[in-house]
């Protein structure tokens, strides 16, 4: 099926969606639909035909979080969980499904509080339509930790990562990736709460099973990668972090290109550690870097601020130590776009 063809095919079913009958009608006579077609359509329920059209809806939607490309991707996962909730009714596991789907894009939007009202929809709806330990459900377990983790509900977020990892181990084994996952989930938790050597322990493990089951390139043993070096370099272990930071930051311009948020947080990453180190005239490239792809690509987010105001307060930092002679004289690029 091409490209024209499926937009033809969406197009119908933002007309189902949006009521519009009888534009929908008129598509489906113009390529030799049924001639009966405007009849069948002058009803609130949808054709089949149309109806079987819109799971391209979540598969585009998905390949749009992936991309990062979340403003994007939002307004479709939404388009998707009214279509379904129409369709199925809201407690329908396809609908329960892209509850999940719209919550997991608002989660790494920084949407956090509507990312745990959905969160908590899917798993309840789950739990009661699949059963406690479905593997949909442990799913939607691990991903309520996540948004509740990033909103700093440690406690909360620590009970769902535990029993996520174990019914994960029950239901798929040890090895398996969704089991790396939760495994992977409790080492940021450790980490996020001062126990930095059970997280460096869980981290290593994460990244040797990933290595083995996804290989040593994927985006997702990748993000393992940049986890131990953001850990190492906390630890005081610098040489060994700045390794891990340029091996992630590789392996994401090469598996996702330089401008996926993926990199952009890796290329930030290794710009930190590299001030640290005081190899300041790198850092600073790689600062303005990440600031201007962000300018490109979110300007008005919240990030893009903060990485603006983190680079002024280095900026000034490195203009105190170059006064002082302790650090090398300005370079002579300009940061694109100024």
């Amino acid at each position: 099926m091409d490209s024209s063809f499926n937009i033809f095919l969406l197009k119908q079913a933002e007309c189902w969606i949006s009521k519009d009958f009888p534009t929908l009608g008129a598509m489906q006579q113009e390529t030799n639909q049924p001639k009966d077609a405007n009849a069948f359509c002058q009803t609130p329920t949808s054709p089949v035909k149309i109806i079987s059209t819109i799971c391209l809806w979540p598969r585009l939607a998905r390949v749009l979080t992936a991309r990062g490309d979340f403003e994007e991707a939002e307004p479709l996962h939404r388009r998707v969980l009214e279509a379904y909730e129409a369709r199925n009714g809201a407690e329908d596991p396809e609908t329960l499904t892209a509850v999940y789907n719209l919550a997991f894009t608002l989660g790494f939007a920084g949407k956090l509080a509507e990312a745990e009202a959905l969160s908590r929809r899917a798993l309840r709806g789950r739990e009661r339509q699949l059963g406690l330990m479905h593997v949909d459900t442990l799913e939607s377990v691990n991903n309520l930790g996540w948004v509740l983790k990033a909103q700093e509900k440690l406690g909360e977020a620590d009970t769902l990562y535990r029993r996520a990892l174990e019914g994960r181990k029950m239901q798929l084994g040890a090895r398996h990736p969704d089991t790396l996952q939760s495994l992977n989930n409790l080492a940021g938790l450790a980490k996020n709460q001062g126990k930095l050597e059970e997280a460096e322990l869980l981290y290593r493990r994460v990244l040797e099973g990933r290595e083995v089951q996804l290989g040593r390139m994927h985006p997702t043993t990748l993000a393992s990668v940049n986890n131990l070096a953001v850990l190492l370099q906390d630890e005081g272990e610098l040489e060994t972090a700045e390794l891990h930071h340029r091996r992630a930051l590789e392996g994401f311009e090469l598996q996702l290109g330089s401008r996926h948020p993926h990199t952009l947080r890796s290329v930030w990453n290794l710009a930190k550690l590299l001030e640290a180190k005081g190899s300041l005239a790198e850092a600073e490239k790689l600062y303005l870097r990440e600031l201007n792809a962000m300018k490109e690509l979110r300007p008005d987010h919240e990030e893009t601020e903060a990485s603006r105001q983190n680079l002024q307060r280095f900026q000034q930092h490195l203009a105190q130590l170059r006064a002082l002679g302790r650090a090398p004289a300005a370079h002579a690029e300009k940061a694109y776009g100024d």
